[in-house]
């Protein structure tokens, strides 16, 4: 426990940030120092696995339902099935009581938190088993993940839950969302109530997922009640913790000091542990980082004849591809196919082991990697993957893209070819009559 003294220095060194000054001044690299009295309580603060917060209790618990066998997943976002949530948030430290007719992973911010942070640490992936989808445990990285002290363990996944949490949107949106959420939050302990409910944006997973998240991190504490009729969780009350208001101004100066240099678009191999030199003159046990190696480098890749399904709404065209053969090819196929004209800009758009969407754009674009030197054969795709084919930025064409299987190698065959073709394809463009100009 703290001092009321030092609890009273914690408030009003973080009442006094500035977002607009930290924003510009970080992007400068000109950020003020940190309150000499919150470092020195900080140094004095001890990481267990008991403390702060339950994240390493329920992290345990988590991994052990996914256990070696695997859990099932289904969907295009390879989640939980509803069938699997209640007995997982009966695994979990504090469960949580909802009254969904049909509920969703989303539905439980814990166990959606939880899933986000093992996928993007790259310990577990969705492996395809036939028609059905397991999420399993890369146990080699398991290994390496479990050769960190706790401290390093803590701090990374805190590092991953505040930075690169979000599946849909970059580390700066993504930081920028949980710390705006934050700075909403008074320094005294908050009723949620219907009138306030909308000032902390708790209408949207997102947010609320964030707030799980900084429960179990020992940031908040949550306090929450029986369900409303046909509603999901009742958050009732909010408090932020000590430890929670010195960490938070730490990390976001951790943050703004590395300004344009802190990116979302990371070369593998991937290493989590961005502000380990920042982080370590409060916490020095913080010594290692951690690495996901590059998947290119064991993943043999499959030559052969790739056979693809590409859909369109109800029109879809079965296309032949050899799997050397870059992606410009397969573009060119997919808009001959569908009778379009070849006159906009357009990427492919996949979801890597990390669960993250990455694009493969036409040269025109500016950012790598880029569709004539991308294989297809180095598509991060297993058989029955989807991918999209985005065509033209302004009309949207969004073509469904699915690997249907990997045949041998054919020297005869004259590919690309269609190879089949169901349904009438979309037009284009609207004929435009005359009178109407």
């Amino acid at each position: 426990m703290i001092g009321v003294y030092t609890q009273i220095k914690i408030n009003r060194v973080v009442n006094n940030m500035d977002l607009d000054f930290l924003m510009v001044s970080g992007l400068m690299g000109d950020v003020p120092p940190v309150d000499p009295n919150l470092k020195q309580w900080l140094q004095q603060q001890t990481i267990t696995q008991e403390s702060p917060g339950r994240i390493f209790q329920d992290w345990q618990s988590f991994l052990d339902f996914i256990g070696t066998d695997g859990a099932e997943v289904t969907g295009k976002n390879d989640y939980f099935p509803m069938k699997l949530l209640p007995e997982i948030n009966a695994c979990l430290s504090q469960p949580i009581d909802i009254d969904l007719k049909r509920p969703q992973q989303k539905s439980y911010p814990y166990i959606h938190g939880l899933y986000l942070l093992v996928r993007l640490l790259g310990l577990a992936s969705p492996i395809r088993e036939g028609k059905k989808s397991k999420l399993i445990i890369n146990q080699d990285l398991l290994k390496t993940w479990q050769k960190l002290n706790v401290t390093e363990q803590y701090l990374i996944l805190l590092e991953v839950a505040l930075f690169w949490l979000s599946i849909d949107y970059g580390s700066v949106a993504t930081f920028l969302s949980t710390f705006n959420t934050w700075m909403r939050l008074p320094q005294k302990k908050v009723k949620i109530t219907k009138q306030n409910a909308g000032k902390y944006n708790l209408d949207y997973l997102e947010t609320v997922t964030h707030f799980a998240l900084f429960d179990l991190f020992g940031l908040v504490k949550l306090e929450s009640g029986k369900p409303l009729p046909g509603k999901g969780w009742n958050i009732t009350a909010i408090e932020k913790t000590p430890f929670g208001e010195a960490m938070m101004q730490v990390l976001i100066r951790c943050f703004m000091s590395q300004g344009s240099s802190f990116v979302s678009h990371r070369e593998n191999p991937l290493i989590y542990g961005e502000f380990q030199p920042l982080l370590q003159e409060y916490f020095p046990d913080y010594q290692h980082k951690f690495t996901i190696p590059d998947p290119n480098e064991s993943r043999e890749l499959t030559d052969g004849i790739y056979q693809f399904k590409v859909s369109l709404g109800r029109a879809w065209r079965r296309i032949l591809l050899r799997g050397d053969s870059t992606l410009d090819p397969l573009a060119d196929t997919i808009l001959n196919a569908f009778d379009f004209d070849k006159d906009h800009l357009y990427q492919f758009i996949c979801k890597n082991r990390l669960g993250k969407e990455f694009y493969i754009n036409e040269r025109f674009l500016e950012e790598p990697p880029y569709t004539d030197k991308f294989l297809v054969k180095e598509l991060p795709l297993q058989i029955g993957d989807t991918m999209i084919f985005l065509f033209d930025f302004g009309d949207n064409w969004q073509f469904s893209v699915m690997l249907e299987g990997i045949n041998p190698p054919d020297k005869d065959l004259k590919i690309p070819i269609i190879e089949e073709s169901k349904g009438k394809a979309p037009i284009q463009y609207e004929e435009w009559d005359d009178h109407e100009y």
